[in-house]
């Protein structure tokens, strides 16, 4: 009867810390699609957006083979 009480009180400290590890899982899942969804957005902005004079010229004369007769 003891050695049961013993295994019993062990399963239910696994199953204690196995729930604990599956919670800290699901908020890390959560933090991590917080960060994507953040990141998208971040993304989807800077490729909407309008390019600066600079970046217009760099494109012009360094992409652009500026110059070459074509």
């Amino acid at each position: 009867m003891a050695r049961m009480k013993a295994k019993l009180a062990t399963l239910r400290s696994q199953v204690e810390t196995q729930a604990e590890t599956i919670k800290a899982l699901w908020v890390e899942r959560a933090q991590l699609r917080k960060k994507i969804e953040r990141l998208q957005a971040a993304l989807e902005a800077e490729q909407n957006r309008k390019p600066t004079p600079e970046e217009v010229a760099e494109a012009i004369f360094v992409g652009g083979n500026f110059g070459q007769g074509q």
